[in-house]
């Protein structure tokens, strides 16, 4: 999402204003409309075996109206450009900036296969979550099921009476990463101006930033902020065509860049590069409104394919440029002048602008739970008040952790993992193992468990390691 970082399909679809008291529920999941079957096979999706179960599952659910058929009592609608368009802004943001620095702790060599590995993982978990919805959907009959409704379905048929953890789970880790990605705004943003104006310090820019940010906060309807919306997809379009031509003309030699960086940094490549590709949570809004879903899997390999060549050759392109130097971010890099600095001044503004895109989630999840408990006469200012709380509970994580890189990696290895990788996996093997006579064939089982054995070691080394290194810092007095 150029500029708008991973979410802004999330609420794609969804009210475009927050009720106040809205249920719950409803609120997180009404961001979609529904979930098509594809007829095309993918490598991504695994095998014959697993296309046999998701053809019996469907089959077994009963008939259901044709895919057009239901598109056509749709309104808003999406065409399969306006379907790449929306998942292209809801992957390409910030974390791709701080990709040279994930590829100088893995190595010149080891860091492209890695992250071909990473993007290959998350592309296939996105295919398998939008599989379990069909199922899921068409079971339940909802025309559409958001990702915690998925994974509460998918815990129904084997513990239905605690299958609303499920939900609640996926929402808990949604608020984390996204709370995340706000406080990784206020790092961002405040490290670039510090580096322009050479004056103050970054914690003073993040209490500088607060009021605005709060005021920003205030704005309850997503219409109102498409304007600003485009206008920072066209600052973050900018500022990338001038990075690229700067790596490019100023490539070093390679001869000093090791293959491989070695084991004791290496989590914090899976971090950062986990944090680039957590898209997948725009993955089930996006495909709910496409005019044509059978198209949806052609669309998302392609999509992701053009995602993945870009954040390949931007981390290569600035691990080549900065060698061990790199920052979190690469426009940090960049030198401190004339057009370079009008860059890091675009890309602040561009992530000032959208983040209550990143906001707007969270509160959809926070608010209806308390203000349900409050009087109506008082639901405006406490929906102002909880507003505000969280947006300087952002605030005050960055200030303690203003680490651009370790914090990236941290929320990447602790949210955007689950999310990306770890959960998807769960409610894959819980979807086909409650349908049919509830086989798994083994070849599936055991590449989910691979994955999912993947996923759990980048989130505990990964977390593992951010911490230590954001402690390390402290005692050195590098924070």
């Amino acid at each position: 999402m150029a500029g708008s970082e991973e979410k802004i399909p999330l609420v794609q679809g969804s009210n475009s204003k927050l009720e106040n008291g809205q249920d719950n529920q409803t609120a997180t999941s009404n961001a979609s409309t529904h979930i098509g079957k594809g007829d095309d096979s993918s490598l991504f999706v695994g095998g014959q075996d697993e296309e046999h179960l998701y053809d019996f599952a469907s089959e077994s659910t009963g008939p259901a109206a044709s895919e057009t058929d239901k598109r056509q009592n749709l309104e808003d609608t999406t065409t399969n450009m306006q379907t790449l368009m929306h998942l292209w802004r809801g992957n390409v943001g910030t974390g791709m900036l701080g990709l040279p620095e994930a590829m100088m702790h893995a190595g010149i060599v080891v860091g492209p296969l890695a992250l071909l590995a990473v993007a290959g993982i998350t592309i296939h978990c996105m295919h398998l979550l939008v599989k379990c919805s069909n199922i899921l959907s068409l079971r339940t009959g909802v025309i559409s099921l958001g990702y915690g409704e998925v994974a509460e379905e998918s815990i129904r048929r084997h513990f239905p009476k605690k299958a609303h953890l499920g939900r609640h789970l996926v929402n808990f880790f949604l608020c984390i990463s996204q709370l995340g990605f706000c406080s990784v705004y206020f790092v961002f943003i405040a490290n670039n101006l510090q580096q322009v104006s050479n004056a103050l310090d970054v914690q003073s820019w993040m209490a500088i930033m607060l009021v605005p940010i709060i005021l920003l906060s205030f704005i309850r309807d997503l219409r109102t902020l498409a304007p600003l919306s485009m206008i920072a997809n066209i600052c973050c379009g900018i500022s990338l065509v001038v990075i690229f031509q700067y790596l490019i003309r100023n490539i070093q030699h390679t001869e000093k860049l090791p293959g491989f960086a070695g084991w004791s940094n290496f989590p914090v490549f899976f971090g950062i590069a986990m944090y680039a590709f957590e898209g997948i949570g725009v993955v089930l809004p996006i495909e709910n409104k496409m005019a044509t879903p059978q198209d949806y899997r052609l669309v998302l390999n392609f999509g992701m394919g053009v995602v993945t060549l870009l954040f390949s050759l931007l981390g290569i392109l600035g691990y080549l440029f900065c060698q061990d130097e790199c920052r979190g971010s690469i426009t940090l890099n960049l030198p401190n002048e004339g057009i370079y600095t009008g860059v890091k001044l675009l890309y602040s503004t561009c992530i000032f602008l959208t983040y209550f895109i990143q906001f707007y989630v969270p509160m959809l999840i926070l608010q209806p739970p308390i203000l349900k408990h409050v009087p109506e006469e008082y639901q405006t200012w406490a929906d102002y008040g909880i507003r505000a709380a969280t947006v300087i509970l952002t605030c005050i994580m960055a200030v303690s952790v203003p680490q651009l890189d370790n914090f990236i990696a941290l929320v990447g290895s602790v949210g955007c993992t689950a999310l990306a990788v770890i959960f998807p996996i769960f409610i894959h093997v819980l979807t086909l193992a409650s349908e049919g006579d509830g086989r798994i064939p083994t070849s599936i089982f055991i590449k989910d468990g691979v994955i999912m054995v993947a996923g759990i070691l980048m989130l505990v080394f990964g977390t593992y390691t951010s911490v230590a290194r954001i402690i390390e810092r402290y005692e050195h007095g590098q924070n």
